[in-house]
């Protein structure tokens, strides 16, 4: 989606908003890429679980691992300083921080609530959330660190700070993330034709519009 949408489309997606749409002809270009590159994947890819992918990755097979900074803490004990982290070309990025806290509307605490999010957000709690391994809502570049860790800082900078940062997908629907992940197996185990597969997403987005 990156390669042909724009963040702005794809926000609207991710956050379920009045005119998000499925069916476009960008998230169809997009679709039939990740269906031509069925034939190039790993054998049996359907059946690897996330973890062992990165296991396999780690141990010298593949030319490189899409997934998340969850993963570094594995890969480097594996492969120390071998190991290195860089965005997706092109600029535009899916991601999030591991603190995307939020006060309900029906809270009965809503001070109390800001007042721990106030807390959790200073420096001092920032450098905690980076020496633990997570990614931190802010000054990700005065935190510590060097090798991959350093990359994973830095590159987080450029892009929390950049306007080519999308939110997840399944943020959109309370069950988008069943959804969009199931309809992506099943179009990738050709069961699903592209307009099959867009439609599921688009129903699941009438059927339950709103954040989560």
């Amino acid at each position: 989606m990156h390669r042909f949408s724009t963040p702005a489309a794809e926000s609207k997606l991710a956050t379920g908003t009045a005119d998000a749409n499925w069916l476009t002809e960008p998230n169809r270009q997009a679709a039939r890429q990740v269906s031509s590159w069925v034939d190039y994947l790993t054998t049996g890819f359907a059946g690897l679980k996330g973890d062992d992918a990165t296991a396999k990755f780690a141990s010298g097979e593949g030319v490189f691992h899409v997934n998340g900074t969850w993963s570094l803490a594995t890969l480097k004990d594996a492969m120390k300083d071998n190991v290195g982290f860089m965005l997706p070309p092109g600029g535009t990025v899916t991601g999030g921080t591991g603190l995307p806290w939020a006060i309900s509307s029906k809270s009965r605490n809503p001070d109390a609530a800001a007042a721990y999010i106030d807390f959790i957000t200073t420096q001092s709690a920032m450098k905690v959330v980076a020496t633990s391994g997570n990614l931190p809502v802010i000054d990700a570049a005065q935190q510590p660190g060097s090798g991959p860790e350093r990359e994973v800082l830095d590159k987080w900078q450029e892009a929390s700070t950049s306007q080519k940062m999308v939110p997840y997908l399944d943020y959109a629907t309370p069950n988008a993330y069943e959804v969009v992940g199931g309809a992506v197996e099943q179009l990738m185990a050709k069961q699903l034709d592209v307009e099959a597969f867009l439609g599921k997403l688009q129903a699941d987005l009438e059927s339950s519009r709103g954040g989560r």
